[in-house]
This record gives C-alpha cells, sequence and structure tokens, in this order.
C-alpha cells in the first residue's frame, strides 16, 4: 500500500469511524459487553462523516484519470457518496428518536424497530468500508486535509 493510499485511508476512513471505537471501548472498560457497548448512533453518524469526506474527496480532489468516461464515473461515485451520508444522518436521526422514545415509555413495537434499524447500521457497515477502499483504489484518491 503507497504512502499515499495509507494517509489517505487514515484520514477518510480511521478519523471519521473514531468516535465509534472510542465510544465503544471507553462503555467497554466501564461496563460489562453488551449489544450496545458499541452504538450504532455513534456508527451511523461515523459512516455519514465517512461518506461526506469520500464525496468531497470525489468532487474537489484532482484526479490524474479525469479524462472522459472516468469522468463520469466520479460523478456517479460522488453522487452515490452523498446518497450514502444522507442516509447515514437519517439513520442517526432514527435510532436516537427510536431511543429516546423507547426509553420514556412502554412502546414495545417501537423496540423492534429500533433494532432493525441497528442491525441494518452494523451490517451495512463493512460493505460501505470496502466501497470506500475500492473507490479510493478505483480514483487514486489522495488525502487532502
Amino acid at each position: 500500500m503507497a504512502g499515499s493510499s495509507k494517509a489517505w485511508i487514515l484520514v477518510h476512513i480511521i478519523f471519521p469511524l473514531s468516535p465509534f471505537f472510542l465510544g465503544g471501548i471507553l462503555r467497554l472498560l466501564i461496563s460489562t459487553p453488551s449489544i450496545d457497548t458499541f452504538s450504532a448512533t455513534e456508527l451511523a453518524m461515523s459512516l455519514g462523516l465517512l461518506s461526506l469526506f469520500v464525496h468531497q474527496n470525489l468532487v474537489n480532489g484532482k484526479h490524474p484519470l479525469n479524462v472522459g468516461a472516468r469522468e463520469d464515473d466520479i460523478k456517479s461515485s460522488a453522487t452515490g457518496f452523498i446518497i450514502w451520508a444522507i442516509a447515514f444522518f437519517v439513520f442517526f436521526g432514527a435510532i436516537s428518536t427510536l431511543r429516546a422514545v423507547t426509553s420514556n415509555s412502554n412502546a414495545k413495537t417501537l423496540e423492534s424497530a429500533l433494532r432493525n434499524v441497528q442491525i441494518f447500521v452494523f451490517c451495512i457497515a463493512p460493505f460501505l468500508i470496502i466501497v470506500t477502499c475500492q473507490t479510493q483504489r478505483s480514483f487514486k484518491l489522495r488525502a487532502t486535509i
């Protein structure tokens, strides 16, 4: 892996996911492990930021392959990442709202919806990280700070 790839992964993957991992590690050290040790709320926000950072890098970055059909690929990838960003910010809001509602009332039907959204966020996270790495390799994206 080239030095620029390592820097890109640090800036665009590790940095946005750090609140998720730090929060989980702190909760793991303080209490016993449970399904809520690693927060789906934090993960949704982190993945939204990750998608937003990659979108910005695609839109504003200098691409050595920025010619013809590749330009269309870059635009479609950027559009895909902004859609993911919006979706994950919506998931963040949905999980936060559902958690608040279920903690203040006996809404058993909403608890299953909360768990389903949390499971979806946890399941889609590896897919998004893999797509992000493939996008970086495909378009030879560089880290910009």
